[in-house]
């Protein structure tokens, strides 16, 4: 990567990885990056140092050509306020998060070495509190702080499945955590 090229612009990444942290156009002065994403990684939230956009291969050939086709070009990354921000990504998860706990439903049929739980709840790119001292990306150059971060796994679902059943639990508080369980399933 060439520092006079990349300083002071957007630069624009071939190919992507799950593991490129997006340190390189950050060490070097870039102000943002377009990672070209392969097929399945543009639609995961992964946090990036530098302002970034994902982009399919396809647009991302459409835009290197524009570049080399054109001498004076405008790229801008537009911050929308934090509520619509957190609206639209709500949806997104939501969907996003139906979706896979779709998929769950019918784990035993796949492989019948496989357990089907009894609740499933989402834990994919859940919007969560973070320690403003953890890091934001992988990046060990970025000194960014936040006080919420999109992260998944089974730390992420529990929450759901303990928030449901203390929700029901606030409706009937005379149940049993069996009848709990039951209301949960059936519902």
């Amino acid at each position: 990567m060439d520092q006079n090229l990349t300083k002071g612009n957007i630069v624009l990444c071939n190919p992507i990885d799950l593991g490129n942290d997006g340190s390189g156009p950050l060490v070097y002065g870039a102000y943002g990056t377009i990672m070209i994403a392969t097929v399945g990684e543009w639609d995961v939230p992964y946090p990036y140092p530098l302002p970034t956009s994902a982009v399919t291969n396809s647009d991302g050939e459409y835009i290197a050509s524009y570049i080399s086709s054109t001498r004076v070009f405008y790229f801008f990354f537009v911050e929308t306020p934090l509520p619509l921000f957190m609206k639209v990504k709500l949806c997104m998860i939501l969907v996003l998060c139906l979706w896979r706990l779709s998929r769950t439903l019918y784990l035993n049929a796949c492989s019948s070495q496989l357990l089907k739980p009894d609740i499933s709840t989402p834990g994919v790119d859940i919007l969560a509190a973070w320690s403003p001292k953890g890091l934001v990306s992988r990046s060990g150059y970025d000194q960014r702080s936040v006080m919420y971060n999109i992260v998944s796994g089974t730390s992420q679902a529990c929450p759901h499945a303990a928030g449901a059943a203390a929700y029901v639990k606030t409706f009937h508080p005379t149940w049993s955590p069996a009848a709990i369980k039951s209301a949960l399933m059936t519902t």
